[in-house]
């Protein structure tokens, strides 16, 4: 099974002011302009400091599911921070409505970002704002200095890296390199993409600095 986890070794003296939290919305038939905007409006009251705009002004994607049901994935924009000198993550408040459960809020508001298992760890049962914890990475300068901008993406049931590579326009490779030693067939857990900026780019690290990042790690 994959959990979310702190690698006990990792640290970081700094964030960077840019991250991408991908976030998936599943519908049968055809997503007209309208409904795109008012789904990125309602992911946006879940992401403190966003606007709607904002979001749809990141590159989206389509995936074509063959029972008819399609998924539009939004690049939600967050900035990445050095959470108690520890790991690197933003915190994002949620507040809890009626009928919320952890595993509601970490499957449909939050879309697998984070688990219903790490919501209960940092919050507890009588908490009416929840600390929901978004991991992230600001790159690596050992693997490539080309990237800067990167993707929290959480895998789904029946992926591999293959459809995940073809799904985020990214390559096999530069996939793997971000993401040594993961079983892409899982099903769950995060990677850490490269991702395009607002112009369809690249951006590059701004500055040196190693990869401090949370990653999903394997647990029996």
């Amino acid at each position: 099974m994959y959990y979310y986890l702190f690698p006990a070794d990792s640290s970081c003296t700094d964030g960077c002011p840019l991250a991408l939290a991908s976030y998936s919305y599943s519908y049968y038939g055809t997503i007209n302009y309208d409904e795109l905007k008012e789904v990125a409006r309602l992911a946006a009251q879940h992401f403190s400091n966003i606007s709607a705009s904002e979001i749809l002004s990141y590159p989206t994607s389509i995936e074509h599911g063959w029972d008819g049901l399609d998924t539009t994935i939004y690049n939600i924009p967050f900035s990445c921070d050095c959470l108690n000198g520890e790991y690197l993550g933003h915190v994002f408040p949620y507040t809890v409505s009626s009928g919320d459960s952890y595993g509601y809020i970490a499957e449909h508001r939050y879309s697998h970002l984070i688990t219903a298992e790490w919501l209960m760890w940092f919050n507890n049962n009588r908490a009416v704002t929840l600390m929901v914890i978004v991991n992230c990475s600001c790159g690596n300068e050992h693997v490539s200095k080309d990237y800067g901008l990167f993707i929290t993406y959480p895998m789904k049931p029946g992926e591999n890296l293959k459809s995940i590579a073809l799904n985020t326009n990214t390559s096999s490779e530069l996939i793997q390199m971000y993401n040594p030693g993961l079983n892409f067939s899982a099903g769950t857990g995060l990677l850490y993409i490269p991702g395009r900026d607002k112009f369809g780019n690249y951006p590059p690290m701004p500055t040196s600095k190693g990869d401090c990042s949370l990653l999903s790690s394997e647990s029996s």
